[in-house]
């Protein structure tokens, strides 16, 4: 049995539908000669920065100017809290040593 028929129904079944259903299709070139077309896949530079770009703006809502404030700001805070460190220290160093602390006893 075959699908639930008995093999010689199966055949019969399948030989009517190749029959009406099945289309033999030929097909003849009349030139031989054939163009063909080569494609590079060569992605430029401008092309990837234009790429990450995009993404970073699609996902993040970031862009280049935007990182390049971000670094600007996180080197003016740092250059503003070194300063102050630094300016600390030498007012530490002009008033603070010439006072020595007791020790506690």
């Amino acid at each position: 049995m075959s699908y639930g028929l008995p093999t010689a129904e199966a055949m019969r079944v399948c030989r009517q539908i190749y029959k009406e259903e099945v289309v033999k299709l030929t097909l003849q070139i009349s030139e031989p000669d054939v163009l063909q077309i080569k494609k590079d896949k060569r992605v430029t530079f401008e092309d990837q920065v234009s790429s990450i770009g995009g993404t970073l703006g699609l996902f993040a809502g970031a862009s280049i100017i935007s990182l390049v404030e971000a670094i600007f700001w996180t080197y003016k805070a740092n250059a503003a809290a070194a300063f102050i460190i630094i300016q600390n220290r030498l007012k530490f160093l002009v008033t603070g040593c010439s006072r020595r602390r007791p020790r506690p006893s």
